[in-house]
């Protein structure tokens, strides 16, 4: 609740509340090893830090931040955090830092989307193969019902014919 109400401060440019709001809830995210809940938290006060251009306070917020992101793998919440990094070095007019952050925020999606398309792809292939396997195993069911259906035919005729015979 807490860091939903630091949010709406912080979309009402009210920085000095989002961020009185969002420590306290950080403090429960601590409290909690709410990991993600401080990736969060650390990445709203980065975000209020920057809007009021105290660019100290929202390095170490970010960085923060990013390090929660790396050590759990929040790669698509590294991805928006590494973005808005970028965004606040093109307000400083630190064009080199700024492409930098952007060029490792696309290097992230890229493998991310790399990954989820190799998930994809294997998926895709095990289903492959098993719609396969299901059909050879229904051709040869039907196979051995149609070689079954001779077997019988045959012992029927051969049965009628030993009948005939002792006729």
């Amino acid at each position: 609740v807490l860091a939903n109400i630091g949010d709406l401060y912080l979309g009402q440019e009210k920085y000095d509340k989002a961020i009185e709001v969002t420590k306290q809830c950080l403090g429960y995210d601590r409290a909690n090893e709410d990991k993600y809940g401080m990736f969060m938290s650390y990445f709203q006060l980065a975000r209020a830090y920057s809007e009021l251009h105290d660019y100290p306070q929202f390095e170490l917020y970010a960085d923060s931040a990013e390090h929660i992101a790396r050590t759990e793998q929040l790669n698509r919440e590294l991805i928006d955090l590494i973005s808005w990094k970028s965004t606040v070095s093109l307000l400083r007019k630190d064009t080199a830092t700024a492409f930098r952050f952007y060029h490792e925020a696309r290097t992230i999606n890229d493998s991310i989307l790399t990954e989820t398309t190799a998930k994809q792809v294997s998926e895709l292939q095990t289903q492959y193969e098993t719609e396969k396997k299901e059909q050879k195993i229904a051709l040869q069911q039907s196979e051995l019902g149609r070689k079954n259906i001779i077997i019988a035919s045959i012992c029927v005729l051969m049965l009628l014919v030993a009948l005939l015979a002792y006729s």
